[in-house]
């Protein structure tokens, strides 16, 4: 399910930030970043993992790529984000990468990346239940799995059942892919 830990989490994700648009921290181009923002897909360095935890779990949720466990919701994020897919989609959007990092994750564009991604992923679990229902690893083919994650009270991780509610079909203009 979507709140199970993966075993192979970290092996995953090592194998993710091997793609080229991966090397590199997408907020400073740092290279080998460690780091990540789960609400957004994408790897960052030690530096940028700092200012991106002072915005707080709802805007930027962060792991490490290799000391953190992560769950199945989270590695599909991952695999359905990526540096190359938010930097296109920004650039598309003419939100500046180089800027301010707060700006840049508070922006209506940013929303509407992570509406996009929280789709992406709400898909992804929908169409690989069974598998992931038998443990099966995410992170294989396109995209692996993770979903809308509820914590015990019952209320969503970082909005998620109502962003992908919110979320744009994949016919919009401004799609991921």
């Amino acid at each position: 399910g979507a709140l199970e830990f993966v075993e192979d989490a970290k092996a995953i994700l090592t194998k993710h930030r091997m793609r080229p648009e991966n090397r590199v921290c997408f907020d400073c181009s740092a290279k080998n970043p460690t780091w990540a923002s789960v609400n957004y897909g994408v790897y960052m360095c030690l530096d940028c993992s700092g200012v991106h935890r002072s915005l707080g779990v709802h805007i930027s949720f962060v792991r490490s790529a290799e000391m953190d466990k992560w769950k199945r919701w989270e590695l599909v994020a991952m695999m359905q984000g990526g540096n190359g897919k938010a930097r296109d989609f920004f650039i598309r959007n003419k939100v500046q990468l180089d800027g301010k990092i707060n700006e840049k994750y508070s922006s209506p564009c940013a929303k509407r990346y992570h509406a996009q991604l929280c789709q992406l992923m709400a898909d992804d679990m929908r169409k690989n239940a069974k598998l992931y229902a038998q443990g099966g690893a995410a992170g294989g083919g396109e995209a692996p799995a993770g979903g809308p994650a509820k914590k015990s009270g019952g209320e969503d991780d970082w909005a998620f059942a109502d962003t992908v509610k919110k979320a744009p079909s994949k016919s919009s203009a401004h799609s991921l892919s």
